[in-house]
Formats: structure tokens, sequence, C-alpha cells
């Protein structure tokens, strides 16, 4: 599938688990692309995020 990747990765000088780490970075580029499409005032596509977030 040409859509994903796959990798083994650890983490030896931190206590904090790679699902912690992986959530973390997740979150952090989530709101990069939401502070970047606020820029460009792409508006269609935020509202489509925001009825998506708030549909759960």
């Amino acid at each position: 599938m040409p859509n994903h990747i796959h990798v083994t990765i650890a983490f030896s000088k931190t206590n904090k688990s790679i699902n912690k780490i992986v959530g973390d970075g997740k979150r952090f580029i989530a709101y990069d692309i939401i502070k970047r499409l606020k820029d460009i005032k792409h508006e269609i596509l935020l509202s489509k995020l925001e009825n998506a977030v708030n549909s759960k």
C-alpha cells in the first residue's frame, strides 16, 4: 500500500512510551496543518474538518 509506512523505532533515553511520542507528533502535525489552512483562509476544508470532529 503506497499510502502508509511501517517502521521499527526505539527511544532509550526517555520514559515515554512510543505510543505517547507518536501521538504527540501527530498532534503537533495536526495543529500545524490547521494553522496553515487558517493562514491561507481555506474555510471550506476547515469547516469540513470541524464538522467531522464535532460529529463524533
